[in-house]
């Protein structure tokens, strides 16, 4: 009996359905999902009403004691949704407050328009997207996607796209909603494309990142001589990117920018990523593809070891403590200068072995001379894994 009365109930309502379905509808239902709300609100009691939105939201309400509060819930609920603001009524007890369509005909329509495909640009991108080779990538599978759709993105390059919409302003209100649920800057984010077409202008798609390495280039830099500003340096090469420019200060900075509209811009950038605090302390050092100053030949550029096998006396090693697991740690060529058994420098991190044994030894005489003990020269102790036995013994010397 209970198996009949369900099927009975199941019946009836698919009997009512479809009677609701040869009724006319509002003409104002802007995708298939807001007509079937719709639907499913005519089933409803009196008291009600139905809100929508052009931006897709809408918001319903039955069964309340009076028309006006049936109103003032569908009215609250339409805006709670995705925060829409400006809901129009278009159904107040099923009476149709707009003008109407035929339910299958606009059903045929929303789908034809959510399945549309638009022409793919040529080799172009939005101006917004250029130098961010991530968000092109995104990007391109955004332009596969049927549909009314859009693009938005925000300042930190958050980003978010819709499609398969059945209208503009559906597709254009989902893109931001996805992109204000990644960024941290609500506001920030802007549409930069809807159906394929760049709001703000296209721009020629940049070429992909080169693979570059140190076995594909000639020389580099004379003034490059950390692991760190080599490996910047080509990440640089890789960018063929309009205008770049690469600056250094030192063993300690480098920086470098690219995709600038100009070499003046390129220039100031780069000087700014080098050291932010005193960017004119830092000097341009490459400019486009042009090195502006002595190059070494990279075939003078050999590995360093990944791994120290070497060791030291116990005192020694008991006074390099930290130092001696950087120095076995470290990417490059390492070298650890020492006076005494307390005045020490190492260098790691350098892609030659003399770089780190001039920066060692720089280190250890600026310590001789702090602490006043040049009574006893600096010497290499180690360099990779080489140990210089003399100099072990000259400094096994001031152990008490």
């Amino acid at each position: 009996m209970y198996k009949i009365l369900i099927t009975v109930c199941f019946i009836f309502s698919l009997l009512i359905t479809e009677k609701l379905k040869a009724t006319p509808v509002p003409s104002e239902l802007y995708s298939l999902e807001m007509l079937e709300g719709y639907l499913q609100y005519q089933m409803q009691n009196n008291n009600k009403a139905f809100y929508v939105s052009k931006d897709g939201s809408w918001g319903s309400s039955w069964n309340y004691g009076s028309q006006a509060l049936a109103k003032k819930n569908a009215l609250k609920n339409c805006q709670n949704s995705n925060q829409a603001r400006q809901c129009m009524l278009v159904d107040l007890n099923g009476d149709i407050e707009t003008d109407s369509v035929e339910y299958e005909l606009l059903k045929k329509q929303l789908k034809i328009a959510s399945e549309l495909s638009w022409p793919l640009p040529d080799n172009k991108i939005p101006s917004a997207l250029q130098g961010k080779p991530k968000l092109v990538k995104q990007y391109k599978r955004y332009l596969k996607h049927p549909g009314h759709k859009a693009f938005a993105l925000a300042d930190d390059t958050s980003w978010g796209y819709s499609n398969s919409k059945s209208v503009d302003s559906v597709a254009k209100s989902a893109a931001l909603e996805s992109c204000e649920k990644y960024t941290k800057k609500k506001l920030s984010c802007r549409l930069i494309d809807v159906n394929n077409q760049a709001i703000d202008g296209w721009v020629e798609e940049m070429p992909t990142i080169q693979s570059v390495n140190i076995e594909t280039i000639k020389a580099i830099p004379q003034s490059i001589k950390m692991t760190y500003q080599l490996d910047d340096y080509l990440a640089y090469l890789a960018r063929p990117y309009t205008h770049r420019a690469y600056a250094i200060k030192g063993a300690n900075y480098s920086g470098y920018a690219i995709n600038e509209p100009s070499i003046e811009l390129a220039r100031d950038k780069a000087l700014e990523k080098c050291d932010y605090r005193k960017p004119n302390s830092c000097r341009i050092i490459a400019v486009d593809d042009q090195i502006l100053e002595q190059t070494v030949s990279t075939k003078d550029i050999k590995r360093a070891p990944k791994k120290i096998t070497a060791t030291l006396p116990k005192p020694i090693m008991k006074r390099l403590r930290k130092s001696w697991h950087s120095y076995s740690n470290s990417k490059g060529h390492r070298a650890i200068a020492m006076s005494s058994l307390s005045i020490k420098s190492e260098a790691i991190g350098f892609i030659k072995p003399e770089y780190a044994i001039e920066y060692a030894m720089n280190g250890c005489k600026a310590m001789n001379e702090k602490w006043g003990t040049t009574e006893r020269s600096c010497r290499i102790i180690i360099v990779n894994n080489q140990v210089d036995q003399d100099v072990v013994d000259y400094i096994m010397e001031t152990v008490n």
